[in-house]
């Protein structure tokens, strides 16, 4: 069975607490809290073995087993990212808003490499450049912005932006 966003069974990602490597931004997100865990060395207290887990995406349909595998250096790790075009899916609001995440600013240094003024666009399936940490915080928040809602109710469909704060970075996504 292939998915929305092209995912087969027995596919295969690298991904840690930062990097997503193509994984399904929803997937990603709702097991983001245990690659943590993993990327750290940490064990998942309820897990059947050390340093694995499973999760299952929102839609219940994908059922992922993650496993901790060490690397042979601890150097900076990132894969590039396929943006898959999810309009005309199915997804209402995909097929009528478009999301873009700004970087206002940035208090340090971005490890990412994200900069100031920066514009990505994404969507809950597709993390893009989008930092991991980063694409957890906002996914929500996109979640509600494609479904038509705002954090204080109905919002006009022409005009929204949410902002989103951290510790080291601040963001604006333009609805």
């Amino acid at each position: 069975m292939q998915l929305s966003l092209g995912h087969c069974k027995e596919n295969r990602f690298k991904v840690t607490s930062m990097n997503s490597d193509g994984l399904c931004g929803g997937m990603y997100q709702a097991v983001h809290s245990q690659i943590v865990i993993c990327h750290h060395d940490g064990e998942i207290q309820w897990g059947k073995e050390p340093g694995s887990h499973s999760g299952i995406c929102p839609e219940g349909v994908v059922h992922l087993d993650v496993k901790r595998k060490a690397k042979e250096n601890r150097s900076f790790f990132r894969t590039g990212t396929k943006i898959v075009e999810m309009t005309s899916k199915g997804f209402s609001g995909i097929d009528n808003f478009r999301i873009y995440l700004e970087v206002i600013s940035i208090a340090n240094n971005c490890v990412w490499g994200h900069r100031e003024g920066e514009r990505l666009e994404l969507d809950v399936f597709n993390v893009g450049t989008c930092f991991g940490f980063m694409y957890r915080g906002i996914y929500h928040y996109m979640t509600l912005l494609l479904s038509g809602v705002g954090l204080s109710g109905r919002v006009s469909a022409t005009l929204c932006r949410a902002a989103v704060r951290t510790r080291l970075t601040s963001l604006l996504i333009v609805w």
